[in-house]
């Protein structure tokens, strides 16, 4: 079991985090989930890299929170 974060689009539209425990799979490389949420899509990171995905998906989307 791998700790993770799921950085996703809530239905409002706003970026969020949230802490999981991957079972079967493995947390996407930094440059690819940088990649991946800059296309609006939801990625599980390794939790030190989730602050920097987070605010990558932020920044493309001109959020400012």
């Amino acid at each position: 079991m791998t700790p993770a974060v799921r950085i996703y689009r809530d239905g409002k539209g706003q970026w969020l985090r949230h802490d999981v425990t991957l079972h079967y799979s493995r947390p996407q490389a930094r440059d690819v989930a940088m990649a991946r949420v800059r296309d609006g899509k939801t990625v599980f990171v390794r939790v030190e890299d989730a602050a920097a995905v987070l605010e990558a998906a932020r920044v493309t989307d001109g959020e400012t929170s």
